[in-house]
């Protein structure tokens, strides 16, 4: 079903599959897909809300720009979306997907996911905040505040520009912080199990030194700076590195 508000501006499409009842089971007996085809002026002129919610199926193509985005998966793939956006809120129960945004710095993403992987290109934010169970996210080009929670899962975020905290609690599974250029940070790690390892680069080389801890620690790292990096982990290692050249 397709329904425009003429008053309101707000464009529905919903669409259920049909299915077929045969002893006691739901049989699938149709495929559908669904496009929208929208004037250019959706990719520049901003609209109030972009709310897709899926079942189950995939997503493709580029999400009109908007203030506020809304993506709830039950599950699926988001395959190469862009989207851009003022704040985005992202709910995955599991499926894989890919999204970049082509926009600027966002105000607010939140992120949470079940189970699946996540990658996440040119996601700069004032403040993020990235809930996982289980899978593997990948998060560059970031920027701002980061909060990562995590059950497990191996998580890896690249910074364009260093300029907020990180906070990461996790259960289980490795985490890598790659930042940009000389960088320095007050770092706090609190640990089970598993170790820290920040590898600090040397000026005017292109070598770094390679620090290890394995204990509590509260501690300056590197260049003058108030940025913030603490750790809770339960198990799993951690990696603090320059970004790849």
């Amino acid at each position: 079903s397709i329904n425009f508000n003429e008053k309101t501006g707000e464009l529905k499409v919903e669409e259920t599959s049909r299915h077929a009842f045969f002893f006691m089971f739901w049989i699938h007996i149709s495929k559908s897909e669904i496009t929208v085809t929208l004037p250019d002026a959706y990719k520049n002129d901003g609209i109030e809300l972009v709310d897709v919610y899926l079942t189950s199926g995939d997503l493709k193509g580029d999400l009109p720009k908007c203030e506020n985005l809304k993506l709830n998966f039950t599950s699926g793939q988001a395959d190469n979306i862009t989207i851009d956006c003022e704040k985005a809120d992202m709910h995955f129960t599991s499926g894989n997907l890919s999204i970049t945004n082509r926009g600027g710095e966002m105000d607010n993403v939140r992120f949470s996911a079940t189970s699946g992987d996540a990658k996440l290109y040119n996601f700069s934010a004032e403040e993020s905040l990235y809930e996982l169970t289980s899978g593997n996210l990948y998060v560059e080009g970031a920027t701002g505040d980061i909060t990562v929670d995590k059950t497990s899962g191996d998580t890896t975020i690249k910074y364009a520009d260093f300029d907020g905290d990180v906070y990461i609690d996790a259960t289980s599974g490795d985490s890598t912080i790659m930042l940009p250029g000389d960088f320095g940070f007050d770092l706090e790690l609190d640990r089970t199990s598993g170790r820290c390892e920040v590898q600090l680069p040397i000026e005017g080389s292109d070598k770094v030194t390679r620090m290890t801890f394995d204990d509590d620690t509260k501690t300056h790292l590197g260049t003058p700076s108030d940025n913030e990096i603490r750790i809770d982990i339960t198990s799993g290692d951690v990696l603090i590195c320059p970004v790849e050249q």
